[in-house]
């Protein structure tokens, strides 16, 4: 079985670092969408009650709702961050990639003169 050479390994590193980027969006958008609802769920049990925000201590499950949500959105956040230095380096590894084709089609096309 041969071996992969470096530039197929370069290859699959990258489409695997698509797919993952692909994964990731969906778990952005999942964060996005479960803070603000566990967030509102809160506001509506604390409007609801009427106690306001005295009562909020008195009911642990609004207190443990409200903090995984903001975990939720926070992590939400973070992977978004990451995406984004992926993406500049996704562009940076395609720039050098578009470099290197032009050098060789260019050192091809002197060589065949």
């Amino acid at each position: 079985m041969p071996e992969k050479t470096l530039t197929e390994a370069a290859y699959e590193f990258m489409e695997g670092l698509e797919r993952r980027k692909k994964r990731m969006i969906a778990v952005i958008v999942m964060c996005f969408v479960l803070g603000p609802v566990g967030l509102g769920f809160d506001w509506i049990v604390v409007d609801h009650e009427k106690g306001g925000l005295t009562d909020l201590a008195m009911n642990p499950l609004i207190i443990i709702t409200a903090i995984a949500s903001i975990i939720i959105m926070t992590y939400g956040i973070n992977r978004y961050f990451l995406i984004e230095k992926w993406g500049n380096q996704l562009k940076q590894l395609d720039q050098l990639e578009e470099t290197i084709y032009k050098e060789v089609l260019g050192s091809k096309d002197s060589v065949e003169l």
